[in-house]
């Protein structure tokens, strides 16, 4: 009699909550797939799930599940570390690493030719036709690139439109919001007459008079809609206060940082490259006098 009273038994205590390891795993992925997808907003939503979900359960007096689920999410939250941290670290440290070889290419290209490449190749009439990004391709291994690149006709024209669709990752910071496909740089020259970059012209190591330790060569810029291949960077001014494509101020990044803020609308400082090869980041942006005087080769610079 007593197996035959069991379904019965059962049947008039049924279990309101129960849950199964497929179960939890299933909601352990949800969760950090909403984390990864909406960063900030999907914390928030999770956690207003979460807390709906415990109330419910402790007005089923239910007080174990509730318990359950709270260590489920603290279980979770010891990951966040995991998910967000070395992410944001791993992604600084490639951008750094391209800032490194890019440099090297740049010391390299003044080695062989005893001036660092002009900012630009100018046409009869002085209009930019040709990047230093383009000059520098043999040093960092795209030989092929350049051999197919034509410096008879300007850098968007009918035999260089072709390369276009091109992307090189060492020109790209891997924290970069704009589509993997669309082939910008995030990494530009100051251009003007007592800056490191003097136009068409390249500088010469004599001319950093204040020491090349102490003037940025090159500046990391969040979305920059500039074409690697397009013979444009920035000038001093906009540097230092006006926008690049009204997006944002110099030197900015998309990199994210972890201890409570998951930046996605709101660039951070980034990185900067000193004329000596070193690569340094600004943890928050520079005052305008502050960047001037390291962006400025100053006094004695010929332009």
């Amino acid at each position: 009699m007593k197996d035959s009273e069991t379904p019965e038994r059962r049947s008039d205590n049924p279990r309101r909550f129960q849950f199964g390891l497929r179960s939890l795993f299933a909601a352990t992925t949800l969760l950090a797939f909403m984390l990864g997808m909406w960063q900030i907003f999907g914390l928030l939503v999770v956690g207003a799930i979460a807390f709906v979900v415990t109330f419910l359960m402790l007005c089923y007096r239910k007080p174990g599940y509730g318990i359950s689920l709270l260590g489920m999410g603290l279980f979770v939250s010891l990951f966040l570390p995991v998910m967000f941290g070395p992410r944001g670290l791993g992604r600084r440290a490639l951008c750094m690493n391209n800032l490194k070889n890019i440099t090297l290419a740049l010391l390299n290209y003044e080695a062989s030719h005893g001036c660092f490449p002009p900012a630009y190749l100018a046409d009869e009439n002085g209009k930019p036709m040709h990047s230093w990004r383009v000059l520098i391709l043999p040093y960092i291994a795209r030989q092929d690139l350049y051999e197919a690149y034509r410096f008879d006709e300007p850098w968007d024209g009918p035999n260089n439109r072709k390369l276009h669709n091109v992307v090189i990752d060492l020109f790209k910071c891997p924290s970069d919001t704009t589509p993997r496909n669309q082939p910008n740089t995030s990494y530009l020259a100051v251009v003007g007459p007592h800056v490191a970059w003097a136009g068409e012209r390249g500088r010469k190591w004599e001319e950093f008079s204040d020491g090349s330790q102490d003037t940025i060569l090159l500046v990391e810029t969040a979305n920059s809609g500039i074409h690697w291949m397009e013979p444009r960077d920035i000038t001093l001014e906009e540097a230092l206060g006006k926008s690049i494509n009204n997006l944002t101020q110099v030197p900015s990044s998309e990199h994210y940082t972890i201890g409570g803020y998951f930046h996605h609308s709101l660039p951070l400082a980034g990185h900067i490259v000193m004329a000596d090869g070193s690569v340094k980041c600004f943890c928050n942006r520079p005052d305008a006098d502050e960047l001037a005087a390291m962006l400025r080769t100053r006094k004695t610079i010929v332009s």
